[in-house]
């Protein structure tokens, strides 16, 4: 109602929590309220909606990890409430199965759920107690953040663990080598999210799409082993 008085003609939701339900988006349902949501929740909606391919981006992680007699991973995320954090996870426990991961050597942490106050440190007491061979984390901040500990620790990437991020491709310059990650297409993404907008706005009663955006793995320097 809110923004149907000041003229708005539609909404992009960029959805941060995987728990909103149905009921949340009656108002909206009801009176055919122009919107296109990326990502999803749980209970999914009849709207328009983008979504990246995370499951198949995290397989071919996972192969490159196999190829490189990995057994044990570090999954590091911030928020499980989060539907991209979610699929993340989803996506690795469901798909180390086809290369004979043991999962129990996966070992997942959430930034923002842990209640020690100093985080560094939980982090640093987090890869002590693991020993991961690799380390998968959401975001490039985090990564960089991690890379930082590491070295802290004396563990050398990727000579003793390999880091992949997942999300867009910023440069690195302090860092060498470049941070291995999994691509989200941000941008084609918001396109795409915007022209579905454009067209439930021009024709209110055109059928509901998913676009689902194909996620590269991209091979940088954090994650290649000389052999």
């Amino acid at each position: 109602k809110h923004y149907e008085k000041y003229g708005i003609s539609g909404i992009i939701h960029i959805i941060e929590n995987r728990k909103i339900s149905t009921t949340s988006y009656k108002y909206i349902s009801q009176n055919k309220f122009p919107i296109v949501t990326v990502f999803r929740t749980d209970e999914e909606p009849d709207f328009n909606s983008v979504i990246p391919d995370i499951y198949a981006g995290v397989v071919k992680v996972l192969e490159h990890l196999k190829r490189n007699d990995v057994d044990k991973i570090a999954l590091i995320l911030e928020d499980d409430s989060n539907p991209y954090d979610y699929l993340i996870k989803t996506s690795l426990y469901s798909s180390a199965e086809i290369f004979d991961f043991d999962k129990k050597n996966i070992a997942d942490y959430y930034i923002f759920n842990n209640k020690l106050y100093d985080r560094k440190e939980s982090l640093k007491a987090f890869l002590v107690e693991n020993k991961p061979q690799a380390i998968f984390v959401k975001s490039q901040a985090l990564a960089v953040e991690i890379w930082h500990i590491c070295r802290e620790l004396g563990i050398s990437i990727p000579k003793d663990v390999m880091l992949i991020y997942s999300g867009v491709d910023n440069k690195q310059p302090c860092l060498p080598n470049g941070l291995s990650l999994l691509k989200i297409p941000a941008k084609e993404m918001g396109n795409d999210a915007g022209e579905l907008l454009l067209e439930q706005i021009n024709n209110p009663d055109s059928e509901r799409k998913t676009i689902i955006h194909p996620v590269n793995f991209v091979l940088k320097g954090s994650a290649i082993r000389i052999k």
